[in-house]
């Protein structure tokens, strides 16, 4: 009889590390020997190694309808970031993912599309805006691992949505610049947690300039051939754009909410998106219209032919117990 231990909503049943499926820095050969490194921030699991010994490992358990899916992981893992006078401990736990509602704007009878997932940082903080937590990670040089941290954190926050309901995840390029074996990591950890790869949307956000493009550029590649869409952010106001766009060959263009506000009273932000949306017709793309707050606002972008929108007119950001939408 495996050992039964309570986690969340489920009991996991074990009889050893075998049959245990995990994402891990940490090979499945040498797990053994590191077990005593991590710290328990998270409910712990009790399981039994193949000589019988017992032993407590970090768990991360997320139940799904139609099942639980658990994988184990290093969940101590600390980043110190320098912000205004003094030092902000991060780690994967600190991280809150609010979600925010895409909308068909097409359909007479309207819908969710999908929701992106948005980053914050510890609350009260000087880096809970993800602004300010970006731009000093970047500054320090760790713009990548707390890129990746946000990323995992909101990846595993998405898996209460229904298996149809398209979740938009944020990184950087930057991120995907650095080791062309970050796709692959990032498709076999989703897999890891039971969820279908092909969900999830890859949106580029270009805060920052990507540095490797080639490395980048075949990450974008294994994407793609692997069923996975990718969402160019900030169309018309990224370092970019026109290169991205020959590149990458994205699945969505998203406009910046700049040509989005007051666009009823602005002929040249009008200009501006029905231009994107002409593009998108040739690359076989939807556009998504960010930052829609006004109903005069929505019904222009939605005479320029605009697929897809998201804004305070729908919805505010919410974590996944409070969304209305």
């Amino acid at each position: 009889m495996g050992l039964r231990k309570r986690c969340a909503s489920c009991i996991i049943l074990y009889t050893s590390i075998a049959r245990i499926d995990f994402m891990s820095s940490i090979s499945r050969h040498n797990w053994y020997k590191y077990v005593g490194l991590f710290v328990l921030r998270e409910t712990p699991l009790i399981l039994q190694d193949e000589d019988g010994k017992l032993f407590f490992a970090p768990l991360s358990c997320t139940g799904r309808e139609g099942g639980v899916n658990c994988f184990l992981g290093n969940t101590m893992d600390e980043i110190l970031i320098k912000a205004g006078a003094g030092k902000v401990s991060l780690t994967e736990n600190d991280i809150r993912t609010m979600f925010q509602a895409i909308i068909h704007l097409k359909n007479p009878s309207g819908g969710i599309f999908g929701y992106e997932a948005l980053c914050r940082g510890p609350a009260g903080s000087a880096i809970e805006d993800p602004t300010n937590l970006f731009l000093h990670a970047q500054e320090q040089d760790k713009l990548a691992e707390v890129d990746m941290m946000c990323f995992k954190r909101n990846l595993k926050n998405s898996t209460r949505f229904p298996a149809k309901t398209k979740i938009f995840l944020n990184i950087h390029p930057h991120t995907l610049g650095k080791s062309t074996k970050t796709s692959n990591e990032i498709i076999d950890f989703i897999r890891s947690i039971g969820m279908d790869h092909r969900q999830f949307v890859i949106e580029l956000v270009e805060q920052f300039p990507v540095r490797n493009i080639d490395v980048f550029a075949s990450n974008i590649m294994t994407f793609k051939k692997n069923g996975v869409q990718i969402s160019l952010d900030d169309v018309g106001a990224g370092y970019s754009d026109f290169f991205m766009l020959s590149k990458i060959k994205p699945d969505f263009l998203k406009t910046n909410l700049y040509f989005t506000d007051h666009i009823h009273m602005n002929k040249i932000k009008q200009k501006v998106v029905k231009a994107v949306v002409e593009l998108s017709q040739e690359l076989d793309a939807k556009v998504i219209a960010e930052g829609i707050e006004r109903k005069d606002d929505l019904n222009t972008i939605q005479s320029l032919g605009v697929h897809m929108g998201q804004g305070y007119y729908f919805a505010r950001p919410a974590s996944f117990e409070n969304l209305t939408l």
